[in-house]
């Protein structure tokens, strides 16, 4: 909606990563061959360090002609949080609006959209909040809010005796969708500060340390070196494992081949997924509070029996 909405010029530049969600990849494509835009994809390397790394990798892609970025606040594969604040400071500088992808963000780590201010900011609640699928939010700059129009016309669309601003009520009553899932959001932030001992602060702690504690173990087990720091981690932890880029057509689906016979053979839902233009399977394990650390042993047995096979 927000790049459906944006008033781009012809031969403007969209600056993102090849770590945009697939599906944020898609629209970008389309807007561009829309909209006869340029699209520059950042390649960040392999081996991540520290924050500069990303920081330094966006700078060198930035054109003269560079009209908007879209980046993630924390990417799906391999599951890394960015540094935000200071690339949307760097933006800021250069005076390129920036869209937010944060769609891991809410329920994973803290967050202050206020404080980040960047232009646009998206985050999904259905993930770490556990709310229904369709509870999400989108967050826009109120010196931007003029240009961003709802993708259908609202049945308040040109009220003026209204208690909601212009952008609320334009975005209000959009045919007979069903905004039940919106209502539990609230719920959720009450319902595990209330359950969890120490909130949160805590449940976020504990779900980082669970994960980091079982991502270093499988890289101890299979000899991987992590593709970035602890420090960089959330509550997904993207793991670069050797192997041949197999893929399994399941429907509509493109599966890989690892991922359907851990599920198909050992009732383990686990993504494994590829960078479109890296030479790594990415292996992403995840922790929620009621996950154990034994799920994460059996795992990596399951892993080893699937190898044992393949010889």
């Amino acid at each position: 909606m927000v790049l459906k909405s944006y008033p781009f010029k012809s031969g403007d530049r969209i600056l993102i990563t090849q770590q945009i969600y697939p599906a944020c990849r898609n629209t970008v494509y389309k807007i561009a061959e829309e909209k006869n835009l340029i699209v520059d994809e950042v390649i960040l390397p392999q081996k991540i360090n520290k924050e500069e790394d990303i920081i330094d990798e966006i700078i060198k892609y930035i054109r003269p002609g560079t009209a908007f970025a879209f980046i993630d606040h924390i990417s799906s594969l391999p599951g890394i949080i960015f540094p935000v604040k200071q690339i949307i400071e760097v933006l800021k500088e250069k005076k390129i609006p920036v869209m937010i992808d944060g769609a891991h963000a809410p329920g994973m780590i803290s967050l202050n959209i206020n404080d980040l201010a960047p232009e646009f900011y998206t985050g999904n609640c259905h993930k770490w909040m556990c709310t229904p699928k369709g509870s999400a939010f989108l967050t826009v700059r109120e010196d931007m809010q003029k240009i961003i129009k709802p993708l259908v016309t609202s049945r308040r669309y040109g009220e003026i005796e209204t208690t909601l601003s212009e952008f609320q009520y334009n975005f209000s009553w959009q045919g007979t969708k069903d905004i039940s899932s919106f209502l539990t959001i609230s719920d959720s932030i009450e319902y595990f500060e209330n359950i969890y001992p120490g909130g949160w602060n805590n449940m976020m702690k504990a779900n980082h340390r669970l994960v980091s504690e079982a991502g270093e173990k499988i890289c101890r087990e299979f000899d991987i070196e992590p593709g970035y720091p602890e420090s960089m981690t959330g509550s997904i932890f993207g793991i670069p494992f050797p192997g041949e880029s197999n893929y399994i057509f399941r429907g509509l689906n493109k599966i890989s081949e690892l991922q359907e016979k851990l599920f198909s053979e050992f009732n383990i839902e686990v993504v494994v997924g590829f960078f479109p233009k890296a030479p790594h399977r990415i292996l992403r394990i995840a922790s929620q509070i009621y996950n154990t650390t034994e799920q994460y042993q059996y795992l990596i047995e399951c892993i080893k029996e699937i190898n044992k096979k393949s010889y």
